[in-house]
């Protein structure tokens, strides 16, 4: 062992002490601890240590050899471990049958109970487990992406002397410096891309993670949201950080999260400005299916860009002609002298037969009868001039209002007397 640091592992008023190191393993220094205490194999535990005043969980062996490397650099020779007792995130009760949550537990500490859940990036400490001859399915884009987790996780960086399709060398970032041995060497041989040297012991002393700044590349954050959204193709930032929060325990800038994002949509579905290449195939496609669908491709002649596309399927439009006849008025904004807007009534109109329409206001309901001139407001009755439901019913039957206008009202009628003198 080149360096190591004794560990005070405290218990139910016991200690336990003994040396770790770079080499050791957690489920080593757990074996000890339930030796001391047998109490504890019937039980599950956490262990952890206070650094800057917080509580830090030891899970794996990256843990255990980070802590190794901060006693070392900071020249501490004893650090206290606190053994706590942990009970399970899923409990029985009324008889209920007792089901085990994928390494999720609660952890009693100081009398309250702590929830936690391991986080996917405690596993990346393995990524290199394999040793000399690890494959690595992807070729070079796979390994480079489980060299940046594996350098999330324990906090070192490293620099890439070689690096291509075919071949990777990546040593410390402080070989020069303090000539730290650790270094990976790997090459594509026969068709795999396999680790041909290791060495992951570091001797440039201690690292400081970052947690809050990750150097996540576009690439590794494509690979970790490429399921999440296949299932969401419209997630946003909030999405990816929450993501990356709750599974990895890691914090990521909005220009990472787009880049990645925009990665993945591009694997999933294509290229957007590529695809539209495919409307012309598309459309030609439309028409030969089904001859009676109506598709208009319209493309800027100088250009050549697309404008826009406009389909209808002849189904929708044999089953348009059996829709009852609907005249619809929306809101519109309206543009005027004054500041600010003014707004439309919505009106609906439903023709009943061919001169009896309903009118559907938002507050009221009226009917029109054209050829009786008659309607429920009475207004048409009492001035003589069309109201706004019977101009509605005649613009939903296509006919000029002034036919519906008295004789003695007619503009001819008005401007007579004036052509006169």
């Amino acid at each position: 062992m080149e360096f190591s640091v004794i560990g005070v592992f405290c218990y139910n008023g016991g200690t336990l002490s003994f040396r770790f190191g770079l080499d050791s393993s957690i489920d080593v220094v757990m074996r000890k601890v339930c030796d001391k205490w047998p109490d504890l194999g019937l039980k599950s535990f956490s262990m952890c240590f206070s650094r800057d005043a917080k509580e830090n969980l030891i899970e794996t062996d990256g843990d255990l050899r980070s802590l190794a490397c901060y006693c070392y650099g900071m020249k501490i020779a004893t650090v206290e471990i606190k053994v706590n007792v942990c009970m399970s995130s899923m409990s029985s009760c009324s008889g209920a049958s007792t089901s085990s949550s994928s390494g999720s537990s609660s952890c009693l500490i100081g009398g309250e109970v702590v929830g936690h859940k391991p986080y996917k990036s405690n596993f990346w400490w393995r990524n290199f487990d394999g040793g000399v001859r690890q494959r690595f399915a992807l070729g070079a884009p796979e390994f480079r992406c489980k060299l940046i987790e594996y350098s999330i996780v324990n906090g070192y960086k490293y620099e890439l002397i070689k690096n291509d399709d075919f071949r990777v060398t990546v040593v410390c970032q402080k070989k020069n410096k303090l000539n730290c041995q650790w270094c990976i060497h790997s090459w594509e041989s026969c068709g795999y891309f396999e680790i041909k040297k290791i060495n992951l012991t570091h001797t440039c002393g201690f690292a400081v993670k970052e947690y809050d700044h990750p150097p996540l590349t576009f690439y590794l954050v494509k690979t970790h949201i490429l399921d999440f959204a296949r299932d969401k193709p419209d997630l946003t930032f909030g999405d990816i950080n929450a993501l990356y929060t709750r599974e990895y325990g890691l914090s990521i800038s909005k220009h990472r999260a787009y880049a990645g994002k925009k990665l993945a949509l591009k694997e999933l579905y294509g290229d957007v400005a590529l695809s539209y290449n495919d409307l012309l195939w598309y459309t030609e496609e439309l028409k030969r299916r089904d001859p009676g669908n109506i598709v208009q491709l319209e493309v800027n002649k100088e250009s050549g860009k697309f404008e826009r596309v406009f389909v209808v399927f002849e189904s929708s439009i044999h089953g348009f002609k059996f829709c009852s006849p609907t005249v619809y008025l929306d809101e519109t904004f309206l543009k005027s002298n004054y500041k600010g807007t003014k707004k439309a009534r919505s009106v609906t109109v439903t023709k009943s037969d061919d001169h009896v329409f309903e009118i559907d206001t938002e507050k009221h309901k009226h009917r029109v009868d054209l050829l009786r001139r008659d309607y429920t407001c009475n207004k048409w009755g009492i001035d003589g001039f069309s109201c706004r439901h019977a101009i509605a019913s005649i613009y939903c039957k296509q006919e000029s209002v002034y036919s519906y206008i008295k004789m003695h009202f007619a503009p001819l009628i008005l401007v007579a007397p004036t052509l006169m003198a």
